[in-house]
């Protein structure tokens, strides 16, 4: 990882401050903590992996060594009110980066769904051609169960990842109204 690298995963801009990264980092750390997903541990583990990610990025800007690839963007002193239009700009980018993380979990639940339902269907229709040998139609009857549990949770899933999303996006709607109060 690279310092823009780092830069675009805490939705900053180059020049960022030390105080703007730490921003960005708890802002993205709050949504992003793998404890907030408990209950999935496949959610828990995309999201431990997304932590990480934002700790490395997080880890490497207030480095040295990024300092000094920074030091030709970064600018003085701002007065009060710049500071609280970035601040906004950093909360903004921050819950946008997590809104588009969700997204790509919410497509996965999606594929999950499918496949599942395609599972389950399988595992009926082979059951009423297997009853003939009941070998297949203990087969046709795990695979049938298997596929409705894993809908049926993959919904649930689902649905906890669409109120977060909405969430972010009624948090960005509440940043974007004071950014543009501020302007």
């Amino acid at each position: 990882m690279n310092y823009i690298e780092a830069i675009h995963i805490l939705g900053l801009k180059e020049g960022a401050s030390k105080e703007e990264i730490k921003a960005a980092y708890r802002e993205l750390a709050q949504i992003m903590h793998p404890d907030r997903f408990a209950q999935n541990e496949r959610l828990a583990n995309k999201a431990s992996e997304q932590f990480k990610l934002i700790t490395k990025a997080k880890d490497l800007l207030l480095s040295d060594k990024a300092s000094g690839a920074a030091t030709h963007a970064q600018s003085e002193t701002k007065s009060d009110n710049k500071d609280s239009i970035n601040s906004l700009q950093i909360r903004y980018n921050a819950a946008e980066t997590a809104r588009l993380t969700l997204l790509s979990y919410l497509d996965a639940e999606n594929d999950h769904i499918r496949t599942y339902g395609l599972m389950a269907g399988a595992g009926i229709l082979a059951s009423f051609g297997a009853r003939r040998f009941p070998w297949i139609l203990a087969i046709a009857s795990v695979l049938a169960v298997t596929g409705i549990v894993n809908v049926i949770r993959s919904v649930m899933q689902k649905r906890d990842l669409e109120e977060q999303i909405q969430a972010l996006e009624d948090e960005k709607r509440k940043i974007m109204l004071e950014l543009t109060q501020q302007k």
